[in-house]
C-alpha cells in the first residue's frame, strides 16, 4: 500500500486578508485528538507519529477517514484547512515505498 508523507507544518489556511498562512497545530493535541478516537492500528500509529514529530507515513485509505475523526473537534477553518492539504497530497507525485509501516519514517528521517 502507497503511503505519503503527512506534515502539519505544511498545513496552510487563508487569513482574513485573503493571504496563505500557515495553520498553527499543537502536534501533541492533535494526536491526542487522533488517538482517542482512531478504529483503527494504522490510525493508532499515524496519531502516535503526529504526536511524537507532526509528520507521519499515512495510507491514503487513512488520510480519507481523518476528517471524519476530526470533525467534531476542530472549527470549519481548520477543517478545512486539513481537507485541503490532503487533497493536494491526493494530487502529488512520488508516493513512498510500501514496505516502510504507517506512521514511521525512513531511517533518513525524510520520505521525499
Amino acid at each position: 500500500m502507497k503511503k505519503k508523507l503527512f506534515k502539519l507544518s505544511d498545513i496552510n489556511i487563508t487569513n482574513v486578508k485573503g493571504e496563505r498562512i500557515a495553520a498553527k497545530f499543537d502536534q501533541e493535541e492533535i494526536g491526542d485528538v487522533i488517538y482517542n478516537n482512531s478504529n483503527s492500528i494504522n490510525m493508532d500509529n499515524f496519531a502516535r507519529s503526529i504526536h511524537a514529530r507532526g509528520e507521519a507515513l499515512v495510507s491514503i485509505e487513512t488520510l480519507k477517514a481523518l476528517p471524519g475523526i476530526l470533525k467534531p473537534f476542530y472549527k470549519f477553518r481548520a477543517l478545512s484547512a486539513i481537507e485541503l492539504y490532503i487533497q493536494d497530497l491526493f494530487k502529488k507525485e512520488g508516493d513512498v515505498a510500501e514496505d516502510i509501516p504507517e506512521g514511521e519514517l525512513p531511517e533518513d528521517g525524510s520520505a521525499e
